[in-house]
C-alpha cells in the first residue's frame, strides 16, 4: 500500500540567477549524517508533523520540506505482501538491510512478508529481473527478524536466484537485493507459491510410499485414494517426465502432473507422465494409488528434456 501524505513544499531562494538549489544526491543513509536516504536520492529527516516521520532536506531542491511518501516494502517496518508475482521498480528504492551472502553491504532492497498458517514449502525466484538479486530469507516479521534461514544469489543466472525449503509455520520476512547498485537494472520481479511440504524431486529415480498422503484429486484419478508428491525446480524451460516404467512397473495408480500454481497438466494411468515448463520455475509431479489397499512404497524416474 502507498501512503501519500500532502505537504506544503517549501520555496528555494535563487542563487544568483542560477535557478533552484538542485536535488544533493545520496545512495545509502550513512551519507546523510544521521537522516535517511530517501525515495528520490534526496537526504530526509525526522519530522514528527509527517505521517512517514520524514520530510526532506533543505539541500533536497523544489522537495525541500515536503513529507517523504515511504512505499510499501520500502522499509523493513512497511513490507509488502508476499504474493505470486510482483514486478516492481527498484530505482528510488533505499539501502537497508545487508545480506549476508552479498558481495557487497550496499544494494537497493525490497521486505517482502508472509505468514504460513502451518508447515509448507515456501518457493521464491526473481526470473524476469533485469538485475542481479540476493534473496534472504528471516524468521520473524521484516521489522523484528534478527537471523537469516537463507541467502542466496545467482544460483541460475546472473539475474535469477531460485530458492526453495520447507518451512515451520509462523511469519517469514523475504528481502530482495540488489547484489550490485551499479547495476544498471531496476525491474525486480518477484514470484512466490506456498504449497504442500513435499520432498525435491531430483533427476534419477526417486522412492516414496503413495501411502502417505491424500492431497491431490487429478481428473483422472480415485476419489479419496491417498498419493505422494515431489516438487521440482528448473532455472530454464524443460520438459519433464516422471516414470515408472522402469523403475516400478508394477505401480498400481496414476501420475500426475501440476504447474507451480497447481494447474493440472497431465493426469494419465499409463507409466509416465510429462510437464511442459515454459519458463525457469517449478512444478509438482504426484503418484496416487488406485485405492488404499493398493498404496505402497514404489520408485519413479524423473528425467528433463
Amino acid at each position: 500500500m502507498k501512503i501519500l501524505v500532502l505537504a506544503a513544499v517549501a520555496s528555494v531562494t535563487a542563487l544568483g540567477g542560477c535557478g533552484s538549489v538542485p536535488p544533493y544526491h545520496c545512495d545509502v543513509d550513512a551519507e546523510c549524517a544521521g537522516g535517511m536516504c530517501a525515495p528520490g536520492g534526496a537526504c530526509a529527516f525526522a519530522d514528527p508533523a509527517c505521517s512517514s516521520g520524514y520530510s526532506y532536506d533543505t539541500s533536497a531542491g523544489d522537495l525541500a520540506g515536503a513529507c517523504v511518501a515511504i512505499v510499501a516494502g520500502d522499509t523493513p517496518d512497511r513490507p509488502r505482501t508476499l504474493e505470486e508475482r510482483q514486478t516492481l521498480d527498484v530505482a528510488q528504492a533505499r539501502d537497508d538491510y545487508a545480506p549476508s551472502c552479498a558481495a557487497s553491504a550496499h544494494g537497493r532492497d525490497v521486505f517482502f512478508q508472509v505468514t504460513i498458517p502451518e508447515r509448507s514449502r515456501l518457493y521464491v525466484d526473481t526470473f524476469g529481473s533485469n538485475f542481479g538479486v540476493v534473496i534472504a530469507v528471516r524468521p520473524g516479521t521484516c521489522a523484528t527478524a534478527k537471523s537469516e534461514l537463507a541467502c542466496g544469489t545467482a544460483s541460475c543466472s546472473a539475474n535469477l536466484e531460485q530458492w526453495s525449503d520447507i518451512v515451520q509455520a509462523g511469519t517469514y520476512c523475504v528481502v530482495a537485493d540488489r547484489a550490485n547498485d551499479r547495476d544498471p537494472g531496476t525491474t525486480l520481479v518477484v514470484r512466490s507459491f506456498v504449497g504442500d511440504p513435499a520432498p525435491l524431486g531430483r533427476p534419477g529415480v526417486n522412492t516414496g510410499n503413495t501411502c502417505d498422503d491424500e492431497l491431490w484429486e487429478g481428473s483422472c484419478s480415485e476419489v479419496g485414494a491417498p498419493d505422494t508428491t515431489w516438487f521440482v525446480m528448473s532455472c530454464v524451460p524443460a520438459t519433464l517426465e516422471a516414470s515408472t516404467c522402469a523403475t516400478d512397473p508394477q505401480f498400481d495408480g496414476d501420475l500426475q502432473a501440476y504447474a507451480l500454481d497447481e494447474t493440472e497438466q497431465a493426469c494419465t494411468y499409463s507409466c509416465a507422465a510429462q510437464i511442459r515448463l515454459t519458463e525457469p520455475g517449478a512444478a509438482w509431479l504426484v503418484a496416487e494409488a488406485f485405492d488404499t489397499p493398493s498404496c505402497g512404497p514404489f520408485a519413479v524416474e524423473i528425467n528433463s528434456f
